[in-house]
């Protein structure tokens, strides 16, 4: 099955022991829309609170974006 966004997130934790399925079974009674949203801003700020560590690979150049899935 595949799941995109907070739900594999969700799905993930409640693969974990202790407190983490406690977590994602909270989790999941927050609305969708809403966990995907949170989910959303973590991304965006996730370069600037974790930056990359040096040499690891480089990202996708734009004009070769198109050949993989988004």
């Amino acid at each position: 099955r595949v799941r995109d966004r907070a739900d594999a997130v969700v799905h993930a934790l409640f693969q974990l022991e202790g407190g983490w399925r406690l977590l994602a079974r909270g989790l999941r009674l927050v609305p969708r829309p809403v966990r995907n949203g949170a989910y959303s801003a973590v991304a965006r700020l996730r370069g600037r609170l974790f930056p990359r560590p040096a040499g690891t690979c480089p990202r996708l150049p734009a004009r070769l974006a198109d050949r993989f899935l988004p």
